[in-house]
């Protein structure tokens, strides 16, 4: 998904994994589950009066755990704005009035018949508004257009408005080397199961 964090961040990409419980932070259950998060920061606002920096970030779970991205973001210092539940200052909900978090894109098998579907959601109108209310600074080179419902003159450098015409959910076979593409990430977390939290750079 599309988030934007409440902070500014230049981490080209990171990988998350920890150890965690549904529901739970470290520390508060003996139960541990791994979740994994991949983030990328796609372009960087401040607002009028230049005062706080936002990070609009595209991120991808391998894991689906509770509140996965909100603990992630959170962990390493950049709460989703209007998250209070994970650090976010309460003032946010008086301009955003939601949590900035969005599912952009979802991608799964149907275990019956093997299939791969891939289901976008284009970027709902009140973010885009938000963000048009923002100062835009700077764009990641080589970002790609996401698709949004409706046109924002401020943000067209992230986003296009998507053809009604067009398939938002689409299914394809899967890849050829679909089992070696499994069988490399259960050798990641059978390699990495016991870790904490970490961070790796990614080039």
């Amino acid at each position: 998904g599309s988030e934007m964090a409440g902070e500014e961040t230049s981490n080209r990409k990171t990988y998350f994994r920890g150890e965690e419980e549904e529901g739970f932070e470290p520390g508060e259950s003996d139960g541990r589950m791994t979740a994994t998060t991949f983030y990328e920061p796609v372009a960087w606002f401040t607002d009028r009066s230049r005062a706080a920096h936002y990070t609009l970030l595209h991120l991808q779970i391998v894991t689906g755990r509770t509140h996965q991205i909100r603990f992630h973001c959170s962990q390493i210092g950049h709460c989703l704005v209007g998250d209070c539940h994970y650090g976010a200052p309460q003032s946010d909900r008086s301009w955003a009035q939601r949590m900035c978090l969005h599912s952009y894109q979802t991608k799964f098998m149907e275990p019956f018949s093997a299939s791969w579907y891939e289901a976008v959601s284009p970027l709902p109108k009140d973010l885009g508004d938000l963000m048009s209310g923002l100062l835009l600074h700077r764009v990641q080179e080589n970002c790609p257009v996401f698709l949004s419902r409706r046109k924002h003159l401020p943000l067209q450098s992230i986003f296009k408005v998507y053809d009604a015409n067009s398939q938002l959910l689409q299914t394809h076979d899967a890849p050829l080397n679909a089992a070696a593409i499994l069988e490399a990430a259960q050798q990641r977390q059978m390699d990495h199961g016991n870790g904490k939290w970490w961070s790796e750079q990614q080039s």
